[in-house]
């Protein structure tokens, strides 16, 4: 398999931190892996669960392992990426009532980061990576509702911290899937 390179844009540079912790703009404390350390999981257990032939007994037991943890993992983002694409629904349906949507949607992308990407194109990455994109966009609604009058400031950054916090969950719940997986094949390659 072939990384690929992707250039994804985002608008709210919080998410860009959370994307590459590197390009915070304040210094943080971090409890869990950003989102690039994050696809590397997703692809590494894509990889394992996939492995017909085995070079030796470990590797077989992370085949074993990671064909366990992929149906939960890909649930997980199924589901997870449903209700933020719900949400986006939910948002743009109430920004595309506006008489200026268009223009003021122009403005605000011309705010837009671009960050490059290099990952394996794979279902369970490319979920990650539309959630990312639904996030994005969520926010980018809100920004337009801010913009054009229909909801306040305050309003704004209720609802875009509800949505960061939203991504956030679902990488603390990779993470913590993470540390099961680890300390699954840990003890399965102690024993075997």
């Amino acid at each position: 398999m072939k990384r690929e390179k992707l250039n994804i844009r985002i608008n709210d540079r919080f998410l860009l931190g959370e994307i590459d912790y590197s390009l915070h703009t304040v210094s943080m404390r971090y409890s869990f892996p950003d989102a690039i350390n994050t696809l590397l999981f997703i692809e590494k257990v894509f990889t394992s669960h996939l492995n017909k032939r085995f070079r030796d007994k470990p590797h077989y037991l992370r085949s074993f392992v990671a064909k366990k943890y992929y149906p939960t993992l890909l649930e997980l983002l199924r589901q997870k990426e449903l209700e933020l694409r719900e949400f986006y629904e939910a948002t743009k349906k109430e920004s595309a009532r506006m008489t200026h949507y268009r223009e003021v949607y122009k403005v605000i992308e011309q705010d837009n980061k671009s960050i490059e990407l290099k990952v394996l194109i794979t279902p369970p990455v490319m979920l990650f990576i539309s959630i990312i994109a639904a996030v994005d966009n969520i926010i980018k609604q809100l920004r337009v509702q801010y913009k054009s009058g229909i909801i306040s400031k305050r309003h704004l950054y209720r609802q875009r911290n509800i949505v960061l916090k939203k991504f956030s969950n679902v990488r603390l719940a990779l993470y913590r899937l993470r540390k099961e997986h680890d300390e699954l094949l840990e003890k399965i390659l102690k024993i075997g």
